[in-house]
């Protein structure tokens, strides 16, 4: 997480015009282990995560039309860490063909039905705040002069409930042809407590569709025509409220999954991706959105291979 803003406002026309600096940077991170296990058409596996990280948000306001009066900042750590538990379990249904001796044989497609989520948890969290004023005016241009200091809190230790989550999804696969796919989940965001940063959130839903086309993945003369070229769309909450009403994302999605050729015959992809979407809440705050992805699939399994030396 980062960003800088600088919000200009004339709220009192006795002290003029003043403006907001916001500032916030950190973020959270999780690091995941997994196993999983495979019998015949069923798989299923957990992730054991850990979640870490620190996020610090500060808030400054100052008086533009009187250089001499004390600026007010408000400064706020937060950071956490703790254990979490996701799961998912997958079933493949796969379609068979007589072969010419009356033998079933694998046609190459199957339906996949799967379920995954995450358990609600519980984590440590460590905030500390800070309130102060400090002369606008520094000292050879460093740091400015702190005045005063109306509020210091420190080791406010606590718990945060995380929501749990699952979702449900079904898929129809033609090996290296076709992939058809429709997803649905909940997140109980309504179930999040936070002792350092109290807040009211709501539950989110979220649907999703997708389809990928390749027109012939061994096409020897058409680069074209081992292209994955995909589509999708999206409609999902967002837990925050405004006004009491949730907001909402909306958004359709266009892409390509380019391959290219490594030695050993091994492919990789370049994935290309735009997404159009609108965020907000009707009549309240209305956001349109294009977003490109870049991303890559690498594949090479040149380790495994055993190589003698004569």
């Amino acid at each position: 997480m980062g960003y800088d803003l600088e919000l200009k406002g004339n709220v009192d026309s006795e002290l003029g015009p003043t403006s907001n600096r916001l500032k916030g940077t950190g973020g959270a991170y999780r690091v995941s282990w997994s196993t999983a296990l495979r019998y015949r058409g069923l798989s299923g596996g957990v992730n054991v995560n850990y979640n870490f990280g620190k996020i610090t948000n500060s808030r400054i306001l100052t008086f533009d039309s009187i250089p001499a009066a004390l600026a007010t900042e408000f400064v706020e750590d937060f950071s956490i860490s703790g254990f979490n538990l996701g799961y998912g379990v997958q079933y493949a249904f796969n379609f068979t063909d007589l072969s010419e001796e009356g033998q079933k044989v694998a046609s190459g497609k199957r339906l996949i039905l799967g379920v995954n989520g995450m358990l609600g948890g519980s984590v440590d969290t460590d905030a500390t705040l800070l309130l102060r004023r400090f002369s606008q005016q520094s000292i050879g241009g460093r740091v400015p002069i702190i005045q005063d200091s109306l509020r210091s809190e420190g080791a406010l230790r606590g718990r945060a409930d995380l929501p749990a989550s699952y979702n449900f999804g079904i898929a129809f696969e033609d090996v290296n042809r076709l992939y058809i796919g429709a997803e649905y989940g909940r997140q109980r965001y309504g179930d999040y407590t936070n002792d350092a940063q109290p807040e009211s959130l709501a539950d989110v839903t979220r649907l999703a569709a997708g389809i990928q086309y390749i027109p012939n993945a061994d096409s020897y003369n058409s680069y074209w025509r081992r292209v994955r070229y995909r589509a999708g769309v999206r409609l999902e909450d967002d837990p925050r409220t405004i006004d009491g009403e949730q907001a909402r994302r909306n958004a359709v999605t266009l892409g390509v999954g380019m391959p290219i050729r490594l030695p050993r015959q091994q492919v990789s992809f370049l994935d290309l991706a735009v997404e159009y979407g609108k965020f907000g809440v009707p009549d309240v705050l209305d956001e349109t959105y294009v977003q490109f992805t870049l991303g890559f699939s690498l594949n090479d399994n040149s380790w495994f291979f055993k190589r003698k030396l004569n």
